[in-house]
């Protein structure tokens, strides 16, 4: 790992990163090559689905890593100062992206994507479209990133103070998994599937599952040994 200042870096990560990404990469390509020539029939495992997984427990570990040497450092997390970070990091790429995105699709292809359901992707509730199995052409993968935006919330407040940090992170995704359940059992039974759609999409027990692994990182739990040995 290396540290310096707000730069948190684990090389490690680099390997699981790239499996991630391919996956996601492959996936679509596979959809793609699908739609264009059905007689392929070509089967995608799902790797998509696996690959944002794991990007979500990714993040789920750097931002919760992150917190905790803050709160180790100054003996406090700043929101402000973390609000204000989060938004320089993503806002800026994120917007141009957009911004690019219409441009391109406007005045290359004569597409216009501006309409009411453009302010789900400026206000960062792209994944609400997407929970409804509807999206904006060339934006709607965007969803992921409405997900963690919502995420960046509520997750320092946990760590405001770390005293029985593990213990509050568990329970917050055991309970998550619980609704879960519950949601997937309703909609076994009753074919109502929102409640378990917006579940599903908002990984938060994913990133919490990180953020898990960036407690028992931090504090040199014998647990890392175990799983690492």
């Amino acid at each position: 790992m290396n540290q310096s200042g707000s730069v948190l870096y684990y090389k490690g990560l680099n390997g699981i990163r790239a499996i991630a990404a391919l996956s996601v990469l492959f996936s679509h390509i596979i959809n793609g090559a699908n739609q264009l020539y059905p007689e392929l029939k070509i089967h995608s495992l799902d790797m998509a689905n696996y690959g944002v997984t794991m990007f979500f427990t990714l993040s789920g570990f750097l931002i919760s890593s992150l917190l905790l040497i803050e709160q180790d450092r100054t003996g406090m997390v700043k929101l402000k100062d973390f609000y204000i970070r989060r938004i320089l990091r993503i806002w800026p790429i994120y917007y141009l992206y957009i911004f690019i995105s219409i441009a391109s699709l406007y005045f290359l292809m004569d597409i216009n994507i501006v309409n009411v359901d453009i302010l789900y992707y400026l206000t960062f509730f792209a994944n609400v479209p997407f929970m409804l199995g509807a999206g904006t052409m060339a934006i709607s993968h965007l969803w992921s990133i409405g997900v963690e935006e919502q995420f960046y919330v509520f997750w320092p407040w946990f760590f405001f103070n770390t005293k029985n940090i593990l213990k509050k992170l568990i329970f917050f995704v055991s309970i998550f998994y619980l609704l879960k359940v519950i949601a997937f059992l309703a909609f076994k039974f009753t074919d109502y599937d929102i409640f378990y759609s917006i579940l599903k999409v908002n990984r938060f027990d994913c990133m919490g599952i990180g953020g898990i692994g960036a407690v028992l990182y931090h504090y040199k739990s014998r647990v890392i040994d175990f799983f690492t040995s």
